[in-house]
């Protein structure tokens, strides 16, 4: 994701309507708080970085907080910014299970 790589073990479920299930010592491990009322869940990584996705609109945004406490769309990544065609400015849907 972005600059940043993370180790998780999800679990696969088929078919069900779910994008992931994590558990909670993972959750627990990355700081992650979860604001159900605006869609957002945001990761605070053991470098005091940010990463924060959110949908807006049955859209997905991931955004990422640096150091100095900036917000910057991951656009904005030098690994996304290499492949600017791949990524579409908005994502219509979630991608298929």
């Amino acid at each position: 994701m972005g600059n940043y790589s993370l180790l998780a073990s999800p679990y696969v479920l088929g078919n069900l309507d779910i994008d992931l299930i994590l558990g909670m010592n993972w959750l627990a491990m990355n700081k992650t708080s979860i604001d159900c009322e605006a869609k957002e869940v945001k990761l605070t990584l053991p470098s005091e970085d940010v990463i924060i996705f959110a949908t807006r609109d049955d859209t997905i945004c991931l955004f990422s907080l640096n150091e100095k406490g900036e917000i910057s769309p991951i656009s904005q990544v030098p690994v996304v910014c290499e492949y600017e065609d791949v990524f579409p400015e908005e994502l219509p849907r979630m991608p298929p299970h």
